[in-house]
Formats: C-alpha cells, structure tokens, sequence
C-alpha cells in the first residue's frame, strides 16, 4: 500500500521496467529482471544492452532477454560499445568490457565510481567522481585533461556524456555543461541545472540535457524547456492540517484549501524559495533573482510585493511565530526580522559576519531561533542576537535542513546523509544510512521525523532510527512539512504528496 498520495502531478521512476518501441507505441516486456536499471544502449539493430544494481547486465538478441555475468556486485550506471566490445561502467570504479565471447575487468586511471560512458572522437571517454575523465586508446585508459573551469562542489562529479560531429558534450553535478571541440573545453551555463542525469546529441546539432530541469541547447546557446505545466516546488508552510502553501520557479504560488489547491497571482516573477503562513489567509514569500531578493505578502488570492528587490542581497528561507514574528535568513550574513510597526524588514542584531551563508532559519517561539548553512554553520538567536554555536558536531557539511519540536527536540540535516539532533542539553550525530544530500527535515512528533533528499529519497525516524521510506522513486524533493498528524512532501515537476495520520 502507498504510503503517500499525489496532490500534483509527480514522476515515479519505474523498476524493472523495459519498454520496446515496435513503430506505433511503446510496449511492455517481460524480461524477466529483477534488478533496477540505469542505462542502456543500442547499436542501432536489434541488439540491446541494459545494466542495472548489483552488477546486473542483460542483453537483447532475437527478441530474447539475456543476463549476463559481470564480477561486479555493485551498480552498473552506463553502458556503451565500440568496435573493440561493450563496455559498462559503475560504482566501486567498476569498468567491464564484453570482446563479443568473454568478459573481462580493465583499469582506469580514476579511483572513483565510473558513472558515465561515450565518445571523444574515435575514443571511448569515461567519467566519473571528483569530475574524473579517462579514455580508451590502443586498449589502455589514460587520463584525459578535464575542464579549467570545474566548479569547486567537493561532492561534484560527471556522470553522463554526449557526442556528435566531432563535440563531446559532459556534465553531471552540478549540472554545467561542458563542451570539448577535439582540442578545447568551453562552458555553457544552465542556471537552474542542479544535477544532469541524461544527456543526448542529436545528428542535426541540438543537445539535450535532463535531470532537475530540461534543457535544449540549440546554436550553442541553451534554453530551459518548460516540459511540463508543473514548476518545482522550492517550500511549503501549512498553517493548518488542510491549509497549505507552496512556492516554487518562475514566480509559482499555489494554496491548498481543504482538498483543492488554487494559483495564487503573484506580482514577484523571481524563483521562490520559502514561504511562512502564519494564518490560513496569509502567507510571506521571499524570492531571489539577478535583480536582487523580494518579500511579499499573500492574502485575498493575490501576492503582493512589501519590499521590493534589493540587488546584492540573496534571501533563501523564512520562518516565524506569528504574523508579527518572523525572520529572514540568506547569505552574506543575512539575519532580518519583520517589523511590524514599520511594515518592512528590519536587520537583526548578529555576530555571524558577512561570511555567513545561511539555508533554512526555523523559529520556535519568539525568543529561540535556529538558523544553518554552510560550512557546518548552525546559528541561534537569543536575546542578545545571533551567534554561531559552535558545540554543533556538523564538520563542514552543507546543512540544508532544520526542524525543532520544542528546545530539546531539534534537528538538522545535510550533505552526505547527515543528520544530528538536539536534546536540549548536547548535539549528537544521527545515522541515516544514506549518502544524498538531506534537503529537509520536519514531523509529527519526537518519535515521528521525516527527512526527504535531493536525490528524491524519504526517511523516517521512528524514536530509536532513521528507516528508508521511499527511494529512487521520486524526483528531486526540496521540501517537507508536517502539522496536526499530516505530512506534506514536495520538489521538482510540481511534485505535491500527502500523507494521511494512520487513523485516517
């Protein structure tokens, strides 16, 4: 039995699933697999390569499905062929090579997972972590000269290659798009690409490149392609168990009233990426763009602005007690609280710096406020300020997530699964058994804490652990929230989920 219902339209990834065009409609076949696959490949005939979790290969010959024996158990994330075999590339820096009779491993010079496979020229070209390149000539890897201009993301990696008329074309995370003429890497930004996950060139020139967005590359220059009606979902705020608000890309306002959500028209056009509603009417939305962070605020099914942007000042999460009591956090230090005499925000008093960068702030009550960001930066406010407090065991992790229940109950989350929690006396870290990026945190009680991933993983933690709800089955999620027993999830492609209290 599901344990979320869809409020928006969502994407499932399917499992097991191979799907055969036969020149009028995509049909189902039963191959009989029983691993999760994430690549295949085609020379263009009848035969067809598919590889998958715990080493799994399957090839297509005759209409007929084959598995076939790799010495890898770990997953297999790209495969591809050339005229010396079909390669396959995974994690554990697992490279398999089929010659047309056996199977053997080769070494490449990358010490990480290969995750990519395609051509540079002639060559195979593999890529993997820490934005690893090696390709294949004369039957060896060597490495390959990667892009100048790498982002400086330590959790960064390539993942998916491209090529066509002679350009190679590689990404990954985050989701840049590098170019390679035979001879030179150029880049081309794709602003709102946090992860590419698939990446193809066509014979005509145009490129495309998907994961959390969609684009199309066309001349050289890309273009973000709307594929769908629904815009990613960036934050949600529930006043109460039936009255919700979300925000997301492009300006979205959507309110949930009962069983039906509505737009909500909204004068801000900028990505939105939090929203607090401290009544079932209101709601105050922050938003960033090129021109600068906006605050608005939402009521009689229309947003308006109460600042207008502000150019070099980035806000990225609010959070409050009451319509009078809230804060807005960003980076550059940003730490700004509502002024209600005055009706604007006002800069609250702060000893973080200007070095701060924060992510989430939740408030919970109106004289202890938690704020995180980078670096491992877990910020409280007090009654003299803001200051950073530095017992948090947090390392330099990105923290993305925060939830509190009361002052002895909070939590925070982020990169590479991490997780600690509060007791109101000392911080201490909490296994997730995973490795995602937690991309926020929120639930029902002490015993009742969900976090939910960037990779489009949900977790709970029951009291004693953290258990794997849901995993590599939904898209990238950005938000969580949950009020009066009912848990609220959402993120990319306008993803909404519900879940009921087990009563119901």
């Amino acid at each position: 039995m599901r344990k979320f219902s869809a409020l928006s339209s969502q994407r499932h990834a399917v499992r097991n699933a191979i799907l055969h065009w036969n020149g009028q409609r995509f049909v189902s076949e039963d191959a009989g697999i029983s691993a999760t696959l994430y690549a295949a490949w085609t020379d263009g005939s009848d035969t067809v390569w598919a590889a998958g979790s715990d080493g799994a290969l399957y090839r297509r010959e005759a209409g007929s499905w084959t598995n076939w024996a790799t010495d890898s158990s770990s997953a297999l994330r790209a495969v591809h062929g050339t005229s010396d075999g079909v390669f396959v590339a995974g994690s554990s820096s697992a490279l398999w090579r089929w010659d047309g009779s056996v199977g053997t491993r080769e070494a490449t010079p990358c010490g990480g997972s290969m995750l990519g496979l395609g051509l540079v020229g002639s060559e195979l070209l593999s890529v993997g972590e820490s934005y690893c390149m090696a390709k294949r000539s004369g039957g060896t890897w060597v490495s390959m000269t990667a892009p100048s201009m790498l982002p400086t993301d330590k959790n960064g990696y390539f993942s998916v290659v491209a090529s066509s008329s002679g350009t190679t074309w590689v990404s990954g995370r985050p989701g840049n798009l590098f170019r390679f003429d035979g001879s030179t890497w150029t880049q081309l930004e794709l602003k709102t690409m946090e992860i590419a996950s698939s990446l193809w060139a066509s014979p005509g020139g145009e490129v495309w490149i998907g994961g959390t967005d969609l684009y199309k590359v066309s001349s050289s220059l890309p273009s973000r392609v709307n594929a769908r009606p629904q815009e990613a979902i960036y934050s949600l705020s529930a006043a109460t168990a039936e009255t919700l608000w979300a925000v997301g890309f492009a300006g979205t306002v959507l309110r949930r009233s009962g069983t039906t959500w509505e737009p909500i028209r909204s004068e801000a056009t900028s990505a939105l990426y939090g929203v607090y509603s401290p009544s079932d009417e209101v709601a105050y939305v922050i938003g960033f763009d090129a021109a600068g962070s906006t605050l608005s605020m939402c009521a009689n099914r229309a947003c308006s602005l109460i600042e207008k942007p502000r150019a070099g000042i980035e806000y990225s999460a609010i959070h409050g007690v009451d319509a009078n009591t809230f804060w807005v956090v960003g980076k550059g230090g940003v730490v700004r609280t509502w002024n209600a005499k005055n009706a604007a925000l006002a800069d609250d008093t702060s000893t973080l710096g200007s070095s701060a960068a924060l992510n989430q702030v939740f408030a919970i009550d109106s004289s202890l406020v938690y704020a995180v960001g980078e670096q491992g930066l877990v910020a409280l406010r007090e009654a003299s300020g803001w200051r950073a407090d530095t017992s948090a065991p947090t390392g330099r992790q990105s923290l993305q997530a925060l939830w509190a229940s009361s002052s002895a109950d909070v939590w925070i989350g982020g990169t590479n699964g991490f997780a600690a929690h509060f007791d109101g006396a000392s911080w201490s870290v909490v296994q997730t058994g995973i490795s995602d990026s937690i991309s926020a945190i929120s639930g029902t009680g002490p015993s009742d804490v969900w976090a939910v991933t960037l990779q489009g993983s949900v977790l709970r933690y029951d009291g004693q652990r953290f258990v794997i709800v849901s995993q590599s089955e939904l898209p990238r999620l950005h938000s969580i929230v949950g009020k009066d027993g009912h848990l609220y999830l959402a993120g990319a492609l306008g993803t909404i989920l519900h879940k009921s209290p087990p009563s119901q």
